[in-house]
C-alpha cells in the first residue's frame, strides 16, 4: 500500500530530495514537470507545506486556475484533477477510453465534484497530459 511522504515541514522538496525518494521514477517526475512547465501547457508549480494534510504538496496552476495537484509517496507520485459535478462527465469519458486506466488510475467523489487521481509514470504519462489539457479547456 502506497504511503505519503515528504511531510517534515522543514524539507523543502528540492530535486536532491525528490531524487531521493521516488528513486527510478524521478525520470517521469522529470519528463512531466518538462511538459507541464513548457510552452504548451505553461503551468507554474508551486511547492507548499499544508499543516492540515501535514505534507507537501504542489500545486500546478495556469494564470490563476488550479489544474492539478501532485502528491509523493512512497516511491511513486500521483497527480490528482478537480472538476465540479456539471464538468466530471467529459473527465470520465475521456479515461473511460483508456483501457489501462484502472491499473493506475482512480474516480473518486470529492463532495460537489470528482477527482481523477493518476500514479504518473512513463506509461501513464500521456494520459496525464491529456487529462491537463481537458481541465485546462475547460471555463
Amino acid at each position: 500500500m502506497d504511503k505519503p511522504i515528504l511531510k517534515d515541514p522543514d524539507v523543502y522538496p528540492d530535486g536532491a530530495v525528490l531524487i531521493n525518494v521516488l528513486g527510478n521514477d524521478y525520470s517521469a517526475y522529470e519528463k512531466f514537470m518538462e511538459s507541464v512547465t513548457g510552452p504548451d501547457f505553461n503551468i507554474v508549480p508551486e511547492w507548499r507545506y499544508y499543516n492540515d494534510g501535514h505534507m507537501w504538496l504542489c500545486k500546478g496552476v495556469h494564470k490563476k486556475k488550479t489544474v492539478f495537484w501532485l502528491s509523493v509517496w512512497d516511491g511513486c507520485f500521483k497527480t490528482t484533477f478537480y472538476f465540479a459535478e456539471r464538468l466530471s462527465g467529459g473527465a470520465k469519458t475521456l479515461v473511460a477510453g483508456n483501457r489501462g486506466f484502472e491499473e493506475f488510475g482512480e474516480i473518486i467523489p470529492a463532495g460537489k465534484s470528482t477527482g481523477l487521481i493518476v500514479r504518473v509514470s512513463d506509461e501513464s504519462l500521456g494520459t496525464v497530459l491529456e487529462i491537463a489539457a481537458y481541465k485546462m479547456s475547460l471555463k
